[in-house]
Order: C-alpha cells, then sequence, then structure tokens
C-alpha cells in the first residue's frame, strides 16, 4: 500500500511545488528591499572609509576603535534590526529555499535528467527509469532531510549574525553550475582588495563583471560575513596594494586578524574566504 501511496503524494507534492515556487519567487523583490537597508543601518561608518587615496579613513577609524562609538552601534543597530532578519530568515531560508529544492529534487525524481539514464531512449529508458527509481527516491530523501537541517542551522545563523543577499557575477558553465548544484566555490585571480569570492550588495556589480565571460551569468546567495573591514580604515602600506592586481593575495595574508573580509567603494563588498552561503541561485 505504501509502494503505491508514497508515488503519489510525490507528485501531488511535485505539482503543488512547481506552482508555488513561482508565486513565492516573485515575492523576492519585496524582501530584498530590506538588504541595502541593513546592509547601511549595521555600519553606516563605511560611508566614510571607503577612499583609499587618503588617510581621512584611517584616522576615523583609529578614533572609534579605541571610543565605544562602533561597539554600542552594532549592539543597538542588532537589536532593532532583529525582526527584519527573523522576516528574511523565514522567507529565504525556509519559504524560498524549501519550494525551489523540492521541486528541483522531484523533477530529478519523476524526469531524471543526471546520470546513464538522461542518454538513453525508448524500451532502454524505461527500463533505467525504473530500475533507478529506488535510488532516486532515497536521494530525495536525503536531499530534502539534508536542506531541512542545514535551512534551520543557517536561521539559527541569521539571527545573530547579520547576513545579507549578495551577488556574484562568473561563468554560466562550470562555475555558476557548480557553485548551485555542489555548493563549490573557487577563488579566481582578480583579487582586486584581497584573495576570496567577490560579492556585490548591489546586482549591477555582479552584472558588469559578468560580462567578461563568455556565458555571463549572476549567482544570488545569502552570505554571512566574517568582521568586515573598509578598505580605506586600512593603513598607507595596505591601501595602496588595493586595486594592484597581483597583490591581493599580499594585502590578505598581512592583514590578517580577525579581518578576513574587506568591503571597497560604495556599496560593493569584495572578497572573503570564510563566508557562509546557504542558498545559491543562478541567474542565465
Amino acid at each position: 500500500m505504501i509502494l503505491v501511496t508514497l508515488p503519489l503524494y510525490l507528485l501531488l507534492a511535485f505539482a503543488a511545488s512547481y506552482f508555488l515556487r513561482g508565486i513565492i519567487w516573485r515575492l523576492r523583490h519585496v524582501f530584498l528591499i530590506l538588504n541595502p537597508l541593513l546592509w547601511h543601518i549595521n555600519d553606516p561608518f563605511r560611508w566614510f572609509m571607503r577612499d583609499t587615496r587618503n588617510a581621512k579613513g584611517r584616522a576615523l577609524y583609529i578614533t572609534m576603535f579605541f571610543g565605544v562609538v562602533p561597539y554600542a552601534w552594532f549592539l543597538f543597530a542588532h537589536f532593532i534590526t532583529t525582526p527584519l532578519r527573523i522576516v528574511q530568515t523565514v522567507y529565504f531560508n525556509f519559504l524560498l529555499l524549501w519550494s525551489l529544492t523540492l521541486y528541483d529534487t522531484l523533477a530529478e525524481l519523476f524526469s531524471p535528467k543526471l546520470g546513464g539514464v538522461r542518454h538513453k531512449k525508448g524500451g532502454g529508458y524505461k527500463k533505467a527509469w525504473i530500475l533507478g527509481f529506488p535510488k532516486r527516491l532515497l536521494h530525495t530523501l536525503i536531499r530534502s532531510g539534508s536542506v531541512v537541517v542545514s535551512s534551520i542551522l543557517m536561521a539559527g545563523v541569521e539571527i545573530l549574525l547579520p547576513v545579507y543577499t549578495m551577488y556574484h557575477g562568473t561563468e554560466f558553465r562550470g562555475v555558476a553550475t557548480d557553485i548551485t548544484q555542489q555548493g563549490r566555490w573557487l577563488v579566481g585571480d582578480r583579487d582586486f582588495a584581497g584573495s576570496g569570492v567577490y560579492f556585490g550588495i548591489a546586482k549591477k556589480t555582479a552584472e558588469h563583471y559578468e560580462k567578461a565571460h563568455a556565458n555571463p551569468s549572476i549567482v544570488m546567495a545569502r552570505v554571512c560575513l566574517v568582521p568586515l573591514r573598509s578598505a580605506g580604515s586600512l593603513a598607507k602600506e595596505h591601501r595602496e596594494l588595493v586595486g594592484g592586481l597581483g597583490r591581493g593575495e599580499r594585502l590578505s595574508e598581512e592583514i590578517g586578524g580577525r579581518y578576513r573580509a574587506s568591503s571597497i567603494g560604495a556599496p560593493t563588498p569584495a572578497g572573503s574566504n570564510t563566508a557562509s552561503c546557504n542558498l545559491a541561485g543562478v541567474e542565465n
């Protein structure tokens, strides 16, 4: 009985996810409005420390570092933005992630595009489909369980720490697909402001960089940055390394300490080797 009803329930879930994912995806624009708001509220001082050509940002950084202003502001901003973070968490980590994952997983269950079955036709396809169904079903259950666990864990992170929806312009084939399907991020050689993966809080930044690729695409990801420091607050010898190709790795190594991500310009954050990402989608 279970073997008969289970496929039926999965088909109904697949049909429901097909319609729900479109509705939930269109709602993203409402929640993306909160993104730049949280970005500026959490650190309004970065606007005064974004210029690497003079020492004003450095002076302001030193002045605040020995005071209580940045710490007091962080706690205040963290407190007042908690309701907004909870709203974003519910949408991105549960509604959006679950609806997209459920559809993709069930689509592969009923209409497999991966593995050897995709090359078969006619009777060979039907035989491979039937014989491979138990394995695909097990994969569906395992993947669904892992998504539930990861979304709950990431929700806890988002409530405790600032998490932003950010964009990364890259090549579609073999890069964006690896990111979204396998969660594999590879550090490129454009170390403009440090060695790492570059994100933009503004989509137009990613649109600029995707143009350098033959098959351009934009990865939209939920990113939790480690302590972020504005490039203009760096010491003079380090500010001079920003923008020099081939010097980003040195910059990352010499800054060290707790700062593993830097922000350049406005509003374009860049580079972190320790960013965590839960939801990643791609536009091609």
